[in-house]
């Protein structure tokens, strides 16, 4: 299993519990992320990036605004994520914009 932690706003670090393995680690400027389910991937600065090599997968940048929160389903095949302005989005894990809520 893995642990989130944020440093000082500064840098998300996504450890692994067992072994204290530093598994992906990115500067951040908030607090804003979210792990997916199974550990693999992680939505950071409208993207969503793979966890075990730290590459970028998805741009969800045009959509997401500063300050957003976002979150995976439990079954980690959508993305949900507010976008401003009380409007909330829902993407595929592949990327695909399904809906907006306006």
């Amino acid at each position: 299993s893995l642990v989130a932690q944020l440093l000082f706003c500064w840098r998300c670090d996504i450890y692994e519990v067992r072994t204290g393995k530093v598994r992906f680690s990115q500067p951040c400027g908030s607090t804003m992320f979210a792990l997916s389910p199974d550990g693999n991937r992680v939505v950071l600065h409208g993207a969503v990036w793979d966890v075990a090599s730290g590459k970028k997968r998805l741009d969800l940048q045009g959509k997401l605004t500063e300050g957003y929160h976002a979150t995976y389903s439990p079954d980690g095949t959508a993305i949900i994520a507010s976008i401003g302005q009380g409007q909330v989005a829902q993407w595929s894990a592949d990327g695909k914009l399904m809906k907006e809520w306006k």
